[in-house]
């Protein structure tokens, strides 16, 4: 079940990103959920508007950029489809986070192999 304390991390972007296709699928067929969020999201606005503002250093962008992880090799090749896995036919009937998800659409989630010591 999603609670309140999900909505706030998801409309704060504190929530980890393997949850979100699955509260924003949540989202997308609950209104009063998708209510609950709405009101989060005007929260965090005023909050953000009543602090103080603080002056960036010069170089604050290019520290942050230098900060991001590289992109994962996302070479299909390696990892060939197995026989039976293919798409379904009615992802179309999934919300479209869930779908961008399944399809390797959405970039904001990392899949990286298992490490050596997990079996």
């Amino acid at each position: 079940m999603v609670d309140a304390e999900w909505l706030l991390d998801w409309s704060s972007g504190a929530l980890n990103p393997g949850f979100r296709p699955l509260v924003d699928g949540y989202l997308s067929l609950n209104p009063d959920a998708r209510e609950a969020a709405d009101l989060f999201d005007r929260l965090g606005g005023e909050l953000l508007s009543a602090a103080d503002t603080v002056p960036l250093s010069p170089d604050a962008v290019q520290n942050t950029l230098d900060m991001q992880l590289p992109e994962p090799d996302l070479d299909d090749s390696a990892h060939p489809t197995l026989p039976g896995h293919t798409a379904r036919a009615d992802i179309a009937e999934l919300p479209e986070s869930m779908r961008a998800c399944l399809t390797g659409q959405d970039s904001s989630l990392r899949w990286f192999r298992p490490s050596p010591w997990i079996s």
